[in-house]
């Protein structure tokens, strides 16, 4: 099982299985999410396994420009984002890397997938290797299509 748990710690959350898509986001809602960056790391995984194991998450959500209403899955005493869901890809989550207490995954991960590239800046070099999409996975069939595209 591989572990995910926020800063203060109050929630933590288990799931199983390897990552079935690395990927960095460019939406321009990350800066807003992270508050700094303007991107994020994920990593889509099967929502089957997941439990969680200490805490009680908070959600909120909205609609995307897909259409599809995202759900973040977060900590309400330090904010610490865990994971995203979207009615796009039922049974799947993305789980922000930086959630993740699996160092050997923290210190291997390299996105297969870069997303939303024309809201990356200029300073922001693009992933060596990784496809590049302008909008969201490219063909517009979701995740899967995109590591297939690879």
């Amino acid at each position: 099982m591989t572990q995910s748990s926020c800063l203060c710690g109050a929630n933590v959350i288990t799931y199983s299985g390897v990552p079935e898509l690395k990927f960095k986001c460019h939406c321009a809602n990350e800066g807003k999410l992270t508050g700094a960056a303007p991107f994020s790391l994920n990593f889509i995984t099967s929502t089957d396994t997941l439990q969680v194991v200490k805490g009680e998450l908070k959600t909120w959500g909205f609609v995307v420009d897909s259409g599809n209403f995202m759900t973040n899955h977060c900590c309400g005493q330090c904010g610490s984002l865990l994971y995203r869901t979207s009615s796009g890809f039922p049974g799947k989550m993305a789980v922000k890397i930086g959630c993740v207490d699996d160092e050997d995954l923290l210190r291997t991960f390299v996105p297969e997938v870069e997303i939303f590239t024309r809201n990356r800046p200029s300073w922001v070099p693009a992933v060596e290797g990784a496809v590049q999409n302008w909008t969201d996975f490219g063909t517009g069939e979701g995740p899967k299509e995109a590591v297939e595209a690879k």
